[in-house]
């Protein structure tokens, strides 16, 4: 088509360039026009019209052709190509809309931008059409492939595997140990928790285990469970009673392999995220929901091609969406299963694995004789029972803490729902959005939730549309990897090094934990002596060994989640730029639907950034100072203050972004950035305020940093605005204040108050008291409130007071601040022993940790009552209303101001017994039908109201924001955007605040009410009075959001 163009307008030549650099520019499409008497401007005008019609016939042949491509599944190498060379960050739109100018992306450009220029968006697709499709097509094949390339080996060598002695048992294995009384069961399955450090790591029966590759070991589990489902499959064609038994006739509509490959993935995740072993109910049912899944991607891959045909006609015909959207949704119905069944299938493949699973140790004068099965099935004392649990020999588990090993795993292992490489489509009904091809609900519900989405679904979807509007807004945002943050990650990892932001089985506390564990082990494992002491004795020790163990299970999940974290950045590398789709659960709030993203702990959300680039400005440089302050733990001050704080450690911080790491130290010890509250986000930030100032032009700088602006305990402020509480509100920052107001610390004051008056009582004599139990209990307040004196920090009392606007209960309260004190009194006792006497009083039993958590649970929740009395009344206003639905039977629901109808799913679980070759198992069940569980319904219907709310103005937030050209996105409560946006954004969040509650919220959810239960409208009463805080007072307010 351009060389005809050229031809009939006289041009010379006509040049295509791509072009990448490393400044990230690249022309895409630049025409040199020449040509001895120039043009004629009516010949170019003709030659362009022609032009634009030989380009459009072309580029419907294109359609056409992908279509026949998607349809036939040739082609894939080519495309794959393709892929590859996008992913480098150049190609050549020769075959595209021509329009006579050169079009340069750099990085300035926009992705609104590069998403306009002809023909970027339609190779985006493309490559994502190609990514979805890479999960569907022969994906035994392929993941069979990626266990090849892990294990090192070619195909032809593959065979070698087949040398391990890996033949299956007749069962599966058990594991040696035999239980005599609880405490001797915690010990023996402490035993075969993994334990990767220390003298008895990797040892079986005293014999030192050392392991081949793991992934040759599960190329060899691979070929002998697939041998295994085969006869399975087999065995299963001649019998004669199938619908009998309908999980093995379920284990027919899948290939061996297939299957295989899904029961080591899922196996190895359970090693990787619980070393310490999982219920066998818990793993039947994971395994049985990895089929059904894996079920219905190759039935929406069958139904590509339906859906490709259906998109171009909705396209070319928009009267007839509404009869196509119908069809759609009943055309990509989802399979389900009941889950008896799912649970019968998933312990079918378990007992399978575990008879086919072996372990093969390097071979030595030392190696064990015997098969050492991988995974063994026993049983484990949970919550005063006993209950059949899986878990894997301690030797694989730490084989898997090896750098390596885990890549190895984490590459077979990729999430099932990635970032896509091009932006979601935008979603129009609860099943039209998101991923191109892969079928996610907008609403992620559960089977007490359906009616849920009945209601949106048969809801007209104009009230809906600024629900959509909102959430497709945040799925608009273009991100890329932090680069220079992952290469430090990747570093830590490399060189092991140990600090608060990285875990590492290798820390001295870690060894200290673990010696500490073993002494005490020892102590519980003398049967004898401990028959002899007493009963309370005993339970102590079992206590104390409790204790230890979940926390050196925290200490591993640490460590494992840290390096997965890493290596599935790798995966994300691989793409210059990505989106994420968004989803909501039932009360609105969004979330991503890639387990892989921003929403996740302080590493996972340094490690993302936004794509696109903006100028700092004149106040972006201010911002990020106050962003970076903030991570630091400074966030109490003034922004004034923070920003000075800035300015006076600035060598320092810069320091640490030039080099992160002391090189003086034999550890090479993280400098300042590590001591930080949010240390991988303070270190990103300091590496943006070096290259700013680097820069020599800050006002100029480019920055793709996400900046947070977070709500002042964000529940608390929308019970304010809902009861126009001015006390209440001037605590969460509703009203201008020279300085932030912090909830916390004015709570805690008031807690302190409180116990300092419980301290002072004067205890009256005995003849006072009718009731003898009534003076004990004064006693006994008066001595814990002594102990308390001294030891209640904002830290302290921050969980419960954040927790008691979602609804959190005393027992909840007090085990929170059990967990606090804990901490201190450990801290107290760390001190005295190296004689500071500066600490405060010590607990010296549990017991008296716990009454004392007990009472400072019951004076900060009365605090937090006095504090924000307008919250109390609306809570109280919510249960009244709870109890009129949950009295009818119903259960709980409203509407939101964004049009999403939200019914709670609280539903009564049904218990039922299904009998496995392992075990007979007790699984509960939520059906449609099943009764709604009236105190869950009532306790929660507060607290998700709030997030009802909250996630309200966040969409509100968002839709203004993009349509006011912001980069915008959130975690809940905490706004994103570019330093040199902030303030634009600050502005946006605020009159979006008082748009939604100028709103007449609880009149409406009142009167909801009353047309849903007309026979009861008596009953129902009206909202609290409002009080005298004005709305508007939030626009002059700079800390409510900071």
């Amino acid at each position: 088509a351009r060389a005809q163009a050229a031809q009939l307008a006289g041009s010379s030549a006509v040049e295509n360039t791509s072009l990448a650099t490393a400044h990230g520019h690249f022309v895409v499409t630049e025409t040199h026009e020449g040509g001895a008497n120039g043009f004629a401007g009516g010949a170019r005008e003709d030659a362009r019209e022609r032009q634009k019609v030989l380009a459009q016939q072309q580029k419907q042949q294109r359609e056409l052709l992908r279509a026949q491509r998607w349809r036939s599944g040739e082609g894939e190498r080519n495309q794959h190509d393709e892929a590859r060379v996008w992913r480098e960050g150049a190609w050549e739109a020769a075959d595209e809309d021509f329009t006579g100018k050169p079009i340069i992306f750099d990085e300035r450009t926009s992705t609104t931008e590069r998403l306009n220029a002809p023909g970027y968006l339609d190779r985006l697709q493309d490559l994502q059409y190609q990514v979805e499709r890479e999960r569907r097509i022969d994906g035994a094949a392929m993941t069979r492939s990626a266990l090849l390339s892990a294990a090192g080996v070619t195909s032809q060598d593959a065979e070698a595997a087949a040398g391990m002695r890996n033949e299956p048992l007749s069962e599966p294995a058990r594991s040696p140990s035999r239980y005599i009384d609880p405490v001797s069961k915690l010990v023996a399955f402490g035993r075969t928790e993994a334990d990767p450090s220390g003298d008895e790591a990797g040892k079986e029966g005293g014999v030192e285990v050392r392991l081949e590759s793991l992934p040759k070991h599960y190329l060899a589990w691979f070929k002998t469970m697939s041998k295994e489902i085969t006869r399975e499959q087999e065995r299963l064609k001649d019998a004669r009673n199938l619908r009998s038994n309908q999980a093995s006739a379920f284990l027919m509509l899948l290939p061996a392999d297939l299957l295989a490959i899904l029961t080591i993935q899922e196996m190895m995740h359970l090693v990787h995220s619980q070393p310490q072993g999982v219920t066998l109910t818990n793993l039947a049912m994971r395994m049985g929901r990895s089929v059904l899944d894996e079920m219905n991607l190759i039935k929406s891959s069958a139904e590509v091609d339906t859906w490709t045909e259906l998109r171009r006609r909705m396209d070319r015909d928009a009267q007839a969406f509404d009869s196509l959207d119908s069809f759609v949704d009943s055309t990509f119905q989802q399979t389900t299963w009941d889950t008896s069944t799912t649970v019968k299938m998933g312990a079918s493949l378990v007992h399978m694995l575990c008879r086919c699973a072996f372990l093969q140790p390097v071979k030595g004068d030392n190696s064990p004789e015997e098969r050492i099965p991988a995974f063994y099935h026993t049983g484990a004392f949970q919550k005063g029972k006993t209950v059949g649990v899986v878990v894997a020999h301690h030797a694989l588990v730490a084989a898997l803490l090896q750098n390596q090993t885990l890549d190895d795993y984490l590459k077979m292992n990729l999430p099932l729902t990635r970032p896509m490489v091009c932006p979601p489509r935008p979603w129009t009904s609860p099943f039209n959005g998101g991923f191109l091809t892969q079928r996610f609900g907008l609403l992620r519900t559960s089977a007490g939730g359906r009616q849920q989405l009945k209601m949106l679904r048969n809801q007209e979807a104009a009230s809906s549309q600024e629900l959509y509007d909102g959430i497709n807004a945040l799925g608009n945002v273009a991100w890329t990897l932090n680069k220079p943050l992952f290469e430090v990650a990747e570093k830590v990892l490399e060189m092991d090094i140990t600090f608060t932001g990285r875990p590492s089985v290798e820390d001295d506390r870690y060894r200290e934990l673990l010696g500490e564990l073993r002494s005490l082990e020892k102590q519980v494992m003398h049967q004898q002596k401990l028959r002899n002491e007493p009963l309370e004795t005993r339970n102590i020790l079992v206590a104390k060994l409790q204790k230890l163990k979940r926390v050196r299970q925290e200490y591993l999940s640490k460590n494992l989640d840290f390096r997965s974290k890493v290596s599935l950045a790798n995966f994300v590398s691989e793409y210059d730029q990505f989106w994420f789709p968004y989803s909501l659960d039932f009360r609105g709030r969004a979330y991503p639907i890639p387990p892989v993203s921003h929403m996740g702990d302080d590493l996972a959300r340094s490690l993302l950034i936004f794509k696109d680039k903006r100028p700092l400005g004149e106040r972006g440089l201010y911002w990020l100072k106050v962003h970076l302050a903030n991570q630091m733990g400074q966030d109490k001050a003034s922004f004034d203050e923070r920003v000075a704080w800035v300015d006076a450690h600035l060598e320092e911080l810069v320091d640490c972004a030039a080099e992160p790491f002391d090189k003086e130290d034999p550890k090479h010890k993280p400098k300042m950035w590590a001591t930080a509250e949010n240390c991988w986000q303070a270190l990103s930030t300091c590496m943006e305020l070096k290259a700013a100032l680097d820069s020599g032009d800050p006002v100029n700088f480019l920055s793709s940093l996400p900046v947070h602006q977070d709500g002042s305990c964000n529940g608390l402020q929308h019970y304010a605005a809902l009861g126009r509480d001015r006390l209440g509100g001037s605590q969460v920052n509703l009203v201008a204040r020279e300085r932030p107001g912090d909830v916390y610390t004015a709570v805690a004051e008031r807690v302190r108050e409180v116990i300092m008056e419980k301290s002072q009582l004067e205890v009256p004599p005995e003849s006072e008291f009718e009731d003898k139990n009534a003076r004990e209990t004064i006693e006994r307040e008066r001595h814990l409130a002594l102990k308390l004196n001294g030891q209640i920090s904002r830290k302290v009392v921050k969980q419960t007071v954040m927790t008691s606007v979602y609804g959190v209960t005393y027992i909840g309260a007090r085990d929170q601040i059990m967990r606090q004190l804990e901490t201190v009194n450990d801290r107290n006792k760390l001190m005295r022993l190296n004689g500071d006497n500066s600490h405060g009083a010590i607990f010296d039993t549990d017991d008296e940790l716990f009454q004392a958590s007990g009472l400072l649970a019951k004076v900060v929740l009365d605090a937090i009552g006095d504090t924000f009395r307008s919250a109390k009344e609306i809570k109280e206003w919510f249960k009244t209303l709870g109890k009129i639905s949950t009295d009818a039977g119903d259960p709980i629901s409203w509407i939101t101001p964004l049009g999403l109808p939200v019914v709670q799913p609280y539903r009564v679980k049904n218990k039922s017994s299904v009998k496995t070759l392992m075990q007979k198992i007790i699984v509960t069940e939520i059906k449609e039908d099943s009764n709604i569980n009236k105190g869950k319904q009532q306790t929660a219907f507060p607290p998700n109201f709030i997030h009802s709310i909250d996630s309200t103005h966040m969409l509100m937030t968002a839709s203004s924001c993009m349509q006011a050209g912001i980069c915008f996105t959130a975690v809940h409560d905490s706004y994103w955007t570019h330093a040199g946006d902030v303030e634009a954004m600050n502005e946006q969040l605020r009159h979006e605040f008082i748009k939604l509650h100028s709103q007449d919220i609880l009149g409406d959810l009142y009167r909801q009410f009353v047309a849903r239960y007309p026979q009861r409208a008596h009953m129902i009463p009206e909202p609290p009075e409002p009080g005298d805080l004005d709305l508007k007072e939030v626009l002059e307010s700079k800390y409510f959001f900071n």
